[in-house]
């Protein structure tokens, strides 16, 4: 196992032109696009439970800015490799650039003792490359392991597009390569009862729900070990062991058959990625 537990930042150039002192980082139509594109359900999603950053604090290098300085932009990026183990560069010029990727598409580099770069598209409106399925499916599946695997976001199943079958089955590749459906039928059990109205007779509706407030990389860690740490974890109170194991083998079988299987390229690629980052055996 890893001697640090993985975290993940999201990396781009500047603020847009015009952007007020204090900009969040992708709080824009760009953040919009890139959340479509991981599958979550909307901006505000993404940005309140996954950690981003700009090469440059204020607009650079845009309309009516300072220009952008490669030399001081490689520094600047040298400084944001100590904040997570997994960069997500985001554009193939100049934030993959600053961080010695050139060239590089949605695949890995390790650039420092403990970092890994990947450089993906911008999601701006200007940029072709993230128009069709296939190309938001590669980013998709390139960038979800890791993310999943870190502790530092707080995403929960419920903040992914469940009901689209692609996403939901991209989740499970990313929680369980080895068996996408148990990860897939985790997520969706988790959030099934997230957001149920009703508890059982004498359990706190606030209780219930408990059960499935759990991080990514929690899950992530039950569905690599087996079904059964998923049944055993995710239970909720009032709820019988052996119905909930019963419901959950149902809804695993119910994946594998009804949910798109991943290429086999892509099953070993995710599951080689978490194991490089020490959180699959």
């Amino acid at each position: 196992m890893a001697d640090v537990r993985p975290t993940i930042l999201f990396v781009g150039e500047s603020p847009p032109a015009g952007a007020p002192p204090g900009f969040r980082p992708f709080d824009c139509a760009s953040g919009s696009r890139l959340a479509k594109v991981l599958g979550l359900v909307d901006r505000a999603a993404l940005l309140d439970h996954v950690q981003f950053e700009n090469v440059f604090p204020t607009p650079t290098g845009v309309r009516d800015a300072a220009p952008w300085l490669p030399a001081i932009a490689e520094q600047r990026a040298a400084g944001l490799l100590a904040r997570a183990t997994t960069i997500v560069a985001l554009g193939f010029g100049r934030v993959g650039d600053a961080f010695g990727c050139a060239g590089q598409r949605c695949t890995w580099r390790r650039v420092a003792d403990q970092t890994d770069v990947i450089v993906v598209p911008h999601p701006s409106g200007q940029s072709q490359a993230l128009n069709t399925d296939e190309q938001r499916a590669e980013v998709r599946r390139s960038v979800l392991p890791d993310l999943c695997a870190a502790t530092n976001v707080t995403l929960r199943p419920w903040h992914f597009r469940l009901d689209e079958p692609a996403i939901l089955a991209d989740l499970g590749l990313a929680l369980c390569p080895l068996d996408p459906a148990l990860g897939a039928a985790a997520a969706v059990i988790c959030a099934e009862v997230w957001r149920a109205r009703v508890a059982p007779k004498g359990i706190l509706l606030h209780d219930y729900r408990a059960a499935s407030d759990v991080d990514l990389w929690a899950l992530q860690g039950r569905c690599l070990r087996h079904r059964d740490s998923v049944a055993d974890g995710l239970c909720p109170p009032g709820v019988p062991p052996k119905s909930f194991d019963a419901e959950v083998r149902s809804r695993h079988k119910f994946a594998a058959r009804t949910l798109p299987r991943p290429p086999s390229a892509e099953v070993r690629a995710a599951y080689a990625r978490l194991v490089a980052l020490g959180v699959a055996p």
